[in-house]
């Protein structure tokens, strides 16, 4: 990060962390559009066989998003198993004369 020491100190730290985070995924992405360039060079010197950005580099996952994630999946499979519970949302066809 480019700040003077003063201006960290003006900053509340929810501020500092998500510059540190932009600060972080910027670097990522460097990271990133480097790959895609050793990637074009490679591809034009070996024309029988391709490699992927993927190959190179990988962005590390955010493992706070992924937690989250796989919370929302258990969930929603939760929801639905409740749900399956009553007749309605249980998948089977009731004949009460309704439509």
């Amino acid at each position: 990060m480019s700040l003077k020491p003063s201006e960290i100190y003006l900053l509340t730290p929810r501020e500092f962390t998500l510059l540190l985070n932009a600060e972080r995924e910027k670097h990522y992405d460097s990271y990133e559009r480097q790959s895609h360039f050793i990637i074009m060079s490679e591809n034009a010197k070996r024309a029988k066989r391709s490699i992927k950005a993927s190959d190179l580099y990988k962005r590390p996952a955010d493992e706070k998003a992924e937690a989250k994630l796989q919370e929302g999946v258990e969930k929603a499979q939760h929801a639905s198993e409740w749900l399956a519970q009553f007749e309605q949302f249980s998948g089977k066809e009731v004949s009460d004369g309704r439509p």
